[in-house]
């Protein structure tokens, strides 16, 4: 029998205002923006928003450059997916997204959604910018197509 899934969230006090809404977008890549300037997490599907959620903890704000991330096909025992850091826009050393975890404070149930929706290759991006419309993709924007020739 599976497990049974997590609560929907929406946003409300007891959540830190955090949204879930994979409907908005049902199929395609999931791509995950942490954001030390607005303090949140965005995660995208197929460059629709499906969800976001306040982050807190002493290190939320905290400066850490810009870097890029790959999940991997393995995963932590306590259900985290494991990251391969990619690059690095300005050049410095990318944070462990392991130990950066145990810093952060993350609304449950949305980060039980989270880690659901993480499949091998889901991208990861932390910046020190805000995010905004202006900053976004559309729908079908594909950094890499495994189909294409």
């Amino acid at each position: 029998m599976a497990p049974a899934a997590p609560p929907a969230v929406s946003p409300d006090a007891k959540t830190g205002g955090a949204t879930w809404n994979p409907p908005a977008a049902a199929s395609g890549p999931v791509s995950i923006v942490f954001s030390s300037a607005d303090r949140r997490i965005y995660v995208y599907r197929n460059g629709v928003e499906i969800g976001r959620a306040a982050i807190g903890g002493a290190d939320a704000g905290r400066s850490y450059g810009n870097h890029v991330y790959s999940a991997l096909d393995e995963a932590n025992p306590d259900g985290s997916h494991r990251w391969n850091a990619l690059g690095s826009l300005d050049g410095g050393a990318a944070p462990d997204i392991t130990e950066l975890r145990k810093r952060l404070e993350i609304p449950p149930d949305f980060l039980a959604h989270l880690r659901e929706s993480v499949t091998p290759g889901t991208t990861l991006v932390l910046t020190d910018q805000p995010v905004n419309d202006t900053v976004q993709s559309g729908p079908g924007f594909n950094v890499l197509d495994a189909g294409a020739q």
